[in-house]
């Protein structure tokens, strides 16, 4: 009888004590219910001593008992440590970011955007069941530091009715709510978390108005990157043809990037550039080498000047050029300034067949600053491209201005002395397309968007050589286990000797 007291008792005391951490679940129905299974449990543990206790004290007696009483009270101890240590950190709610680019911290410019809101943003994720996880992992974080937001998730396949109605076409689209407005966007990352709630917050999507040549009948197809990354920075893009600068209304603030026109501006065009940035218009100027722009008199007038035949070039004796397999006209450039536009780029700048700036001395007025040079090993070629590539007298070493910020009282300017760096083969896995999209953003005075960018993913893989791998393998698998079992073996044997 006392064998199988002995034996429910043991049962039901283990029960009790393991589905404690569950009964918290359940101190609606039950107050305390976690507290009271853990004091049941311990409650069945007295009584199972209580039925052993001969059997107990035979064994207290014993001298093995003695030895294995310590390591016994080592263990307890240790888990006494961890249960005192994980009560605490169930009070205060303290994370730790281990990730290697910090995936899970929030940035302070989005901090800054959080700060913004006074009502309730409510965050609706269309993820799939399996990927809800991802959902509340991305936007827990915002939560917890902004009590306003409120997140909502909901299955498209067990809900398609709901997928209609706000006209939801893939999974992991996201709607952002505020007051009577909203915005969708979709494979969330940090930036577009940021500007979508920026724009429910102001309420409005910004024009941005991208000037080509009149040949130019639609948006061409190697800036498809280009396009799909400002769009999600809740940019609406206008194609606009250089001879129907009228299309583009007078109103302080609109952006115009001028790409591509090899044409020389006429008299009439630079008339109407002139207005549009007299009423407060910002521009773009990405100007390729050996183009005859015409723009050289505006541009005087805010301080840079273009170098009228020049293309830069690499040293083809210099590391990068023979890395480059002779390619010298593909140059890096790094940034020249802690202008917040460059400030955080996490490596160089690539660029194609650029030309070089200056800045040149100007009224007080005006304020420029080099936002990004080329390298030392790079010089202006000022006679032409040849077979053999030689620095003489004419040409000017570098490193030379290849982006340059010229700002008035009510307008600024930004020229680039190249239109290849923003094309799709640039934009991906480079820091290209964070330059392009902070100086829209520095221009737009969006100056807490600047530098929220995707956190680049880095490899932490680690290749070894075959032999090392063998060395690895028969170290963890082999050796150090055998060493373990013997060790403890050896142990074992000469306490049962006692």
């Amino acid at each position: 009888m006392k064998t199988k007291l002995f034996w429910l008792f043991n049962f039901l005391a283990l029960f009790c004590i393991l589905i404690a951490p569950i009964g918290s679940q359940f101190n609606d129905i039950i107050p305390f219910s976690d507290f009271l299974l853990l004091t049941i449990g311990f409650l069945l543990l007295i009584c199972l001593l209580y039925i052993k206790r001969k059997n107990i004290s035979k064994i207290i007696k014993k001298r093995s008992f003695l030895y294995s009483s310590n390591a016994l009270l080592s263990n307890v101890i240790l888990f006494l440590i961890i249960l005192v240590i994980g009560y605490f950190l169930s009070r205060y709610d303290k994370k730790l970011d281990l990730t290697f680019n910090k995936r899970f911290t929030l940035l302070t410019e989005t901090k800054q955007v959080l700060d913004l809101i006074k009502e309730e943003l409510t965050i609706t994720g269309f993820y799939k069941k399996s990927e809800s996880d991802s959902f509340f992992l991305l936007f827990n974080p915002l939560k917890e530091y902004q009590s306003q937001i409120q997140l909502v998730h909901i299955d498209p396949i067990s809900k398609p009715h709901l997928t209609q109605k706000y006209q939801i076409r893939q999974t992991k689209s996201v709607i952002f709510s505020y007051q009577n407005f909203s915005t969708t966007i979709t494979n969330p990352n940090i930036q577009k978390i940021t500007t979508a709630i920026l724009k429910v917050l102001k309420q409005e999507e910004k024009e941005l108005f991208f000037i080509v040549s009149p040949e130019t009948r639609q948006f061409p197809k190697d800036l498809s990157q280009l396009k799909i990354m400002l769009t999600h920075s809740n940019y609406k893009i206008k194609l606009v043809s250089i001879n129907n600068l009228n299309q583009v209304p007078l109103k302080s603030g609109n952006i115009l990037i001028f790409s591509r026109i090899n044409a020389p501006y006429t008299k009439k065009q630079l008339n109407q550039i002139q207005n549009l940035l007299k009423h407060g218009g910002k521009s773009i100027f990405l100007i390729d080498s050996g183009v005859n722009s015409g723009l050289e008199p505006l541009l005087l007038s805010y301080g840079i000047r273009l170098n009228p035949k020049d293309i830069i070039v690499l040293d083809p004796k210099s590391k990068l050029a023979q890395y480059q397999k002779g390619n010298y006209l593909l140059i890096s450039g790094n940034k020249a300034s802690s202008h917040s536009i460059t400030k955080d780029l996490y490596s160089s700048l690539l660029f194609y067949k650029a030309r070089s700036l200056q800045e040149t001395t100007t009224d007080s007025r005006t304020n420029t600053t080099v936002l990004v040079k080329s390298t030392k090993s790079t010089w202006a070629n000022l006679n032409g491209l040849t077979k053999e590539l030689s620095l003489d007298n004419t040409d000017i070493k570098g490193p030379l201005p290849l982006a340059i910020l010229s700002e008035k009282k009510n307008n600024s300017i930004i020229v680039v002395g190249d239109s290849d760096f923003i094309t799709n083969s640039f934009l991906n896995n480079l820091p290209n397309g964070s330059f392009i999209l902070n100086m829209v953003n520095y221009l737009n005075e969006h100056y807490d968007l600047i530098n929220i960018t995707p956190r680049p993913n880095k490899k932490t893989s680690i290749s070894l050589p075959l032999r090392m791998r063998s060395v690895f393998f028969y170290l963890l698998v082999i050796i150090i286990p055998i060493i373990i079992l013997g060790t403890g073996w050896v142990r074992w044997f000469n306490r049962s000797r006692l």
